[in-house]
This record gives structure tokens, sequence and C-alpha cells, in this order.
């Protein structure tokens, strides 16, 4: 007997509630999907080069879609005791869970979460290593084969393969810079002249000023994603002494597109 198919009473209520609830793959449904992952893929190709919202935004709004649908499905998966695809529910949760944690510091969830996590997951600590994480979490929504799961896995690996994208690319500009030949009296005249608050730091758009001055040209998620390299404590300000430590003692050439986001 095959729990993926038997249904917990057989043509009774419980197993027709089932079966609406648990969306069967139709052509209708792959073709509509495939349309969507097109879409979704060329607005991510276009943000990742001149987009106005930051990848992190997008990767947790990702994050919530993946929690609220993953949950709704846990239902049906029971009804019809599915306990494959039960258990991929659990996970894409639990993946969903931990993407709003890495990414919600914008949406008020603490930076102490987001910092615990990466204590004991160092390689969240990468571009790379986020992105392998929101494919990952995403191909494995997919793989649910309806078509609300396989809408939201496909966001979320456009999404892990933006990150990747926009990390190699602002690896290149922030490796760029590394090279010329600012001296460090300069660079600290040039961060007091964007720093026009006089607080000692820089915030993202005086951040923006600062790079455009040393000849950088940084998109939206470049920037954000620059930004968050040099700013180690994660207090949304960056102070001299932090771009200094990064200036003087990352090694771009070793680590290539391994930047932290």
């Amino acid at each position: 007997m095959s729990y993926e198919s038997t249904p917990l009473t057989p043509g009774g209520a419980i197993g027709n509630a089932g079966n609406v609830i648990s969306t069967v793959m139709t052509k209708e449904n792959a073709a509509a999907t495939a349309n969507f992952v097109k879409d979704k893929a060329e607005m991510l190709k276009q943000m990742a080069t001149e987009g106005s919202i930051s990848i992190r935004v997008l990767a947790f709004l990702g994050g919530v879609a993946m929690v609220v649908t993953s949950f709704l499905c846990l239902f049906g998966r029971f009804l019809t005791l599915k306990f494959v695809s039960l258990l991929i529910c659990i996970y894409t949760l639990l993946f969903g869970i931990l993407i709003c944690a890495l990414e919600g510091k914008s949406f008020a969830v603490p930076r102490s979460i987001s910092a615990r996590i990466r204590k004991y997951a160092l390689f969240l600590d990468f571009v790379w290593g986020r992105g392998g994480l929101y494919f990952f979490a995403g191909s494995l929504q997919f793989s649910q084969l309806n078509l609300i799961d396989m809408a939201v896995g496909a966001f979320m690996c456009c999404v892990g393969v933006t990150y990747i994208i926009v990390g190699k690319s602002t690896a290149k500009k922030l490796s760029e810079m590394r090279k010329s030949f600012y001296t460090e009296a300069m660079m600290r005249d040039k961060f007091s002249q964007a720093d026009i608050n006089n607080v000692g730091g820089l915030n993202l758009m005086q951040f923006k000023v600062f790079t455009d001055e040393l000849g950088l040209e940084l998109n939206v998620h470049e920037l954000h994603t620059a930004f968050s390299v040099v700013d180690k404590n994660q207090n949304e300000m960056i102070t001299f002494e932090e771009f200094n430590v990064w200036w003087t003692q990352w090694d771009f050439d070793t680590v290539n597109a391994e930047i932290n986001v």
C-alpha cells in the first residue's frame, strides 16, 4: 500500500477535502508556471543590474511566501496521508523561517537572531552561501509540483541565483577600488566630505556618495552588498575605522566573490 496516494477515508468527506486542498499538477498549471518563472527570471535579471529594490527585500518576501504556503500545505498533506510531501512541507516551512530571520532586519526582526544563526552556519556570512541556500530551499518547494509551490519555489531559486550574480559583481568592483592609488589621508578626507552630519560615520546614502567619489558605479543591489561588507557590526552606520580595516585587510585575490552581505 502506498501512503503517498491512499486517502484517510476513501470516497469520504475527509478524502475529498484533502483532494481539494492538494492541487494536482495539470498541463495548464505547468504552462502557467513556466510563464511565471520566465517573467520572474527576467524581472530579477533586470533588478540585478538596474533595479530599485534591495534583493534582501525580495529574499525576505520570498521567505514569507514559503512560510505561508508551506504552513497551508501541511493540512492537505496530512489529510491525504502524503507523508513524504508532508515532510518536505515541514522542511520548506523551516527554511522560510530561516530566510525571514536572515533578511528581516529591515522588517523589525532582531539582529541578534541573524547573528546567532551565522555563528553556527558560517557559510551564511557569504553571498554564495545564502544564494546556494535560497536556491536549494526554492528547488525543494518547487518539487511539490503544484502551481503555488512551483511559483514560490521558482521565485526563491531566482533570488538565489541573483544573490550570487550580484555578489560576484560587487566583489569585482570593490576589488577595483582596493587597487586604486588613494592614500589613507585622501580616503579619510573623502570620507569626511561624505559625512555631512559630522557624526563620524556614513549611512547607506552617504556611503553611495563616498563610493561615487572614489569612481565606483554601484547599482542598488551592489550598494547594499558593499555596505554590508564594510558594516561589520550591522548597525547601519560605517565608521572610517571599519572602512579602513576592510581596506587594509580584505583579500579579494583569494576569496574572489566570497563577500559578506
